[in-house]
């Protein structure tokens, strides 16, 4: 029987390959782990929000890489910036960026100008510090932090996220996150995560299982206007046309709630878990880009518009942190 063995590699792509206007002079690198017996395995860009860049799974017979790629080199379109991103301190769209929080008004950086809205967080680019990379023969991590200080007017308070980036043998991808308010008073946070599965196939050949109690649906301005009961993809159904653009309240069981992707051509059976329960991730965005190429399944601990509507929003105390985990296995 052959033992598993991981092993972390480093790479940078120095400042004269980055076509991007995006990186204000700082390198980037590529931190890999792979499973030397399966070549299962994963990579992350610390200095891109410490996203995740590749995963690779195992159905058995073949090893995929599932994620939506993107030239982390030259990134200029809005799509690469946010594919497979942290969404951090708030997640999808604040409504014309604006807030109030304990009495104070506060304005947000629009980055969605055709809407007016601000999206997806602060972090998506911020570079992140690894901590720690680790490996043995059953499990290896990459540790990576940022240390956000006031850094916008829009979100003037002070935090630590730590990202760490794990995958274990027999178990898949999994990734935790840690936050803790350094504010000397309380702060609002929601978090989550934005990725892109590709399968190698036109998403509506695809089979999906959503474990939904609720469809969010939306104004013309993209924010949560109503909601009806929806277990359409409640049991295993191909994708076909459905268009998503859509957050979705969940049904956990034991506290996990667990979304299955398919293709089952190529045998290849994604299941998309997530943490529930009081300040974890509750709720769920799927989104079907025009192209019908990918699917994004975003785990998030809140509602869209969580700053205004209060839908999941976390409130830390000072000194009090936050942490929850995703992961993604083949199955």
């Amino acid at each position: 029987m052959i033992k598993s063995r991981f092993i972390i590699s480093r790479d940078e792509i120095p400042q004269s390959k980055l076509t991007s206007r995006k990186y204000n002079g700082n390198s980037l690198s590529i931190c890999t782990v792979k499973n030397e017996s399966n070549n299962e395995g994963f990579s992350v860009i610390p200095e891109l929000g410490g996203r995740l860049y590749e995963l690779y799974l195992s159905n058995g017979k073949k090893v995929y890489q599932v994620l939506r790629r993107f030239n982390p080199s030259s990134i200029e379109s809005r799509d690469d910036l946010f594919t497979n991103a942290k969404m951090c301190p708030y997640v999808g769209r604040v409504d014309r960026g604006k807030y109030v929080f304990n009495g104070n008004e506060y304005q947000l950086p629009i980055n969605y100008p055709e809407e007016g809205n601000s999206s997806h967080g602060l972090l998506f680019d911020k570079p992140f510090k690894v901590v720690e990379m680790k490996n043995d023969e059953d499990l290896a991590e990459i540790v990576l932090e940022y240390e956000y200080r006031k850094e916008n007017e829009g979100y003037p308070f002070d935090f630590n996220i730590s990202i760490v980036h794990r995958i274990e043998k027999g178990k898949g991808y999994a990734c935790v996150t840690l936050i803790e308010n350094l504010s000397e008073t309380e702060i609002p946070v929601a978090d989550g995560w934005h990725p892109y599965f590709d399968l190698n196939e036109k998403i509506d050949n695809l089979k999906l299982q959503l474990e939904s109690d609720e469809i969010i649906l939306t104004d013309e301005n993209r924010m949560p206007a109503s909601r009806r009961k929806y277990d359409a993809f409640r049991a295993m159904k191909k994708l076909s046309k459905t268009f998503f653009d859509n957050c979705f309240t969940l049904l956990p069981e034991n506290g996990f709630v667990n979304t299955f992707l398919i293709n089952e051509k190529e045998d290849l059976h994604l299941k998309i878990w997530q943490e529930s329960g009081k300040s974890k991730y509750n709720y769920l965005v799927i989104y079907t880009p025009p192209d019908r190429k990918t699917i994004a399944i975003e785990p998030m601990t809140s509602n869209v518009n969580a700053f205004n509507n209060g839908e999941g929003l976390i409130v830390l105390q000072p000194g009090q942190s936050f942490e929850a985990t995703f992961g993604i296995t083949s199955v």
